[in-house]
């Protein structure tokens, strides 16, 4: 009897095991038919709405360049290619699945606008009205425009490298010479300005992007601050005892020699200003005032702001930090 009890019991547990075995493999088979991770599209894509990557819920039109953004819908899996007006979107930046498409907005400048987002898959393609926004080219002018000629000038601006203002595909020239820079970013371009060149001469410059060239002044002098009469104590032509050595281009300038106590405020001039030019006065938001300051190396400043302004509007700029604060 107990050898034929143990025979029932160890056939019960084998039976027991194989059926749990052939249970998991059968539900390991239909997980696998039925879970594609949305990586397949049924038919032709469709987008019903672009959002940020931040909210999917809400809606957008338009957006700015580097901007993260979600094309919502249907198929839109096993994409071929995506442009946002004609601009193509690397798709090695981008993740799809069958309800969605998450890419950044590449930071190039399109050539042709449309106003579209358009998706080609395996399956068809797909438009949708989208704006993306462009920053306007800005020109700012040469970085220290007074820097002898021979010497390394810097064009600076925003956005140059956007306009193909660059090394490659940027034209340039100075006085219609041709001008090649040695070294261009994102925001600057820095030439060699010819010896020779002369002062007030006109830097041109354009690219496949710029169709009408932008022009820069090289030493530019306009209307000279040194004119204004309440000024002419400070004035110098730099024959005087103890002048620094004059500025190449310039034919004299403001000297201000004396000592300044610690925390204190000190007014070179207060009113006086008798600028009377008509185009000025009718304009004035089309002018701006440059300078420069010059210390010695062993009396820098080091701390402290010069303030110019009027009528409760004030331009700070402290030359330890290099940055302008404006006071309203």
């Amino acid at each position: 009897m107990k050898k034929l009890n143990r025979s029932i019991i160890y056939f019960i547990l084998l039976s027991s095991m194989s059926a749990t075995v052939i249970s998991c493999q059968k539900d390991i088979v239909n997980f696998k038919e039925s879970y594609d991770g949305e990586l397949t599209s049924n038919g032709a894509p469709l987008i019903q709405k672009v959002s940020t990557a931040g909210d999917l819920t809400t809606g957008i039109s338009s957006g700015a360049l580097t901007d993260m953004i979600v094309l919502q819908g249907e198929n839109l899996a096993e994409v071929k290619s995506i442009k946002l007006n004609d601009v193509d979107v690397d798709l090695s930046t981008v993740y799809a699945v069958r309800s969605r498409i998450t890419l950044p907005i590449p930071r190039v400048v399109p050539t042709e606008i449309n106003n579209k987002v358009t998706v080609v898959t395996t399956k068809g393609s797909a438009e949708f009205p989208f704006e993306v926004k462009i920053p306007d080219l800005v020109v700012e002018g040469l970085f220290n425009e007074f820097v002898a000629a021979g010497d390394t000038a810097i064009l600076v601006g925003k956005y140059l490298d956007l306009y193909k203002l660059d090394t490659l595909e940027g034209v340039f020239s100075i006085n219609n010479i041709p001008l090649k820079p040695i070294r261009s970013v994102a925001d600057s371009v820095y030439f060699v300005i010819p010896t020779a060149t002369a002062e007030g001469a006109t830097l041109a410059l354009s690219s496949p992007l710029v169709a009408v060239p932008k022009q820069v002044r090289f030493r530019e002098k306009g209307l000279s601050i040194l004119d204004i009469k309440s000024l002419s104590a400070y004035v110098t032509d730099g024959k005087a005892n103890g002048d620094p050595q004059l500025l190449p281009g310039f034919d004299r300038f403001l000297r201000i020699q004396q000592s300044f106590a610690a925390w204190s405020w000190n007014g070179v001039f207060w009113s006086g200003f008798d600028l009377n030019d008509a185009a000025v006065l009718a304009n004035p938001k089309d002018y701006y005032v440059k300078f420069e300051i010059n210390t010695k190396s062993t009396a820098s400043i080091s701390q402290g702001n010069f303030i110019l302004g009027g009528d409760r509007q004030e331009t700070r700029w402290n030359p330890a930090e290099m940055v302008l604060e404006y006071l309203w």
